[in-house]
């Protein structure tokens, strides 16, 4: 019988299986004790993990700055139950969108919303997607239908291959709402919705599917509700008509910027076309949107004086009936992107106008360190506009 005694002194042999614990240590980082415990190599040792163990992969999308994000790492991921489970179906990772590997991958996986969940074969390739705070039973509910084939590449593919019963739309509707999908969502049923005659949109079901899911500015489905507003509202109510079709076009009005490099470019002429046409159809919120989407615009393209301008105007226009909560909401994001200081000082007078005009005592507390930070001179400041 061949074999090797090679002797090695102890002090070595201690050393050698150090270096081991440590290594498999910095890759896998248990959330606490019976936790999901979260690989942290890189997405192509976690492909390769996945693949060697024969199990799928849990992502959890998050950034520093989101709140959920923030609650699922302190109250669900830390779950025994759902570590137990989610240990022995999945390699989990942790990837924050806004550094390193998480930059191209938001960008491949189409991330968009915080936090986003996905779940994903070996190959990378996504089975199933949640978008926002799950307890630990409603997301070992969405591993067990990715499990099953019920997850959101089960239906997009069904979907895609042309399978249009009225069951299976039903439920490929709830899919791609958990999944944040808001574009397939328009998509879907302003199929269902372009089948029937505009008449029988009129009908409960599908003014559900309108108000629901129809995001698409230049949608004719929309224009209709428009035109027809008054037969829409006798039937479902002024406020919820007036509301769909403010949303619709003022999201309209914000899709106007492109990323160029690491810049955000306006077309000009495009917004300004569009705003001309809300006003020449009549569309009475209008000015609204215009001043609502400059103040945004502004924010986008960092036009510190612009946005300046707009935001006091905005709080001397609407006086007590401003929200002190939207006021601390405009200093955060020029603590949050912006070093000049001369809008910081002025992002601080904002913060201390919501202070004044609050009476929780916790919403001082955030106001207050808000406040303290836009004193503090920041150098290289910068975070992504969600």
């Amino acid at each position: 019988m061949n074999s090797c005694n090679l002797k090695f002194p102890h002090w070595a042999l201690f050393a050698l299986l150090l270096m081991g614990f440590i290594t498999s240590s910095h890759q896998l980082i248990a959330s606490t004790d019976g936790g999901i415990s979260f690989f942290s190599g890189s997405w192509q040792e976690t492909l390769d993990k996945a693949k060697a163990e024969d199990k799928a992969i849990f992502m959890d999308c998050y950034t520093a700055w989101c709140g959920p994000c923030k609650k699922l790492a302190k109250e669900v991921f830390p779950d025994e139950e759902l570590g137990a489970y989610f240990n022995e179906h999945f390699i989990s990772i942790k990837v924050d969108m806004e550094k390193g590997e998480g930059i191209a991958l938001k960008e491949q996986l189409k991330v968009s919303a915080f936090p986003t969940m996905l779940f994903l074969n070996a190959d990378g390739e996504e089975m199933h997607r949640v978008v926002g705070y799950r307890t630990p039973n409603k997301l070992i509910e969405e591993a067990k239908k990715m499990q099953s084939n019920k997850g959101f590449g089960y239906y997009q593919k069904r979907y895609n291959e042309g399978d249009r019963e009225e069951q299976f739309i039903e439920e490929y509707l709830q899919v791609l709402k958990a999944a944040n999908k808001k574009d397939e969502l328009n998509d879907v049923a302003a199929e269902v919705l372009l089948d029937q005659k505009p008449q029988l949109w009129l009908q409960d079901k599908n003014w559900q599917l309108i108000n629901d899911y129809i995001i698409d500015a230049d949608s004719e489905i929309i224009r209709y509700v428009f035109d027809n507003q008054n037969r829409f509202v006798a039937i479902h109510g002024e406020l919820a008509v007036d509301r769909k079709i403010n949303t619709v076009y003022s999201r309209g009005a914000g899709l106007f910027t492109s990323k160029e490099g690491d810049k955000m470019v306006l077309d000009e002429d495009g917004y300004q076309n569009y705003i001309a046409q809300l006003k020449e159809m009549g569309l009475p919120q209008w000015e609204k949107i215009k001043k609502d989407t400059d103040l945004r615009y502004s924010l986008m393209l960092e036009q510190w004086d612009v946005h300046v301008k707009l935001v006091n105007e905005k709080i001397e226009n609407m006086g007590d009936k401003l929200h002190p909560s939207i006021i601390w909401n405009y200093a955060m994001r020029i603590d949050q992107r912006c070093n000049d200081a001369t809008t910081r000082a002025e992002a601080a007078r904002w913060c201390q106008l919501a202070i004044d005009r609050t009476n929780s005592e916790q919403a001082k507390k955030s106001y207050t360190s808000t406040l303290e930070q836009l004193k503090q001179p920041k150098q290289n400041k910068q975070t992504t506009l969600q």
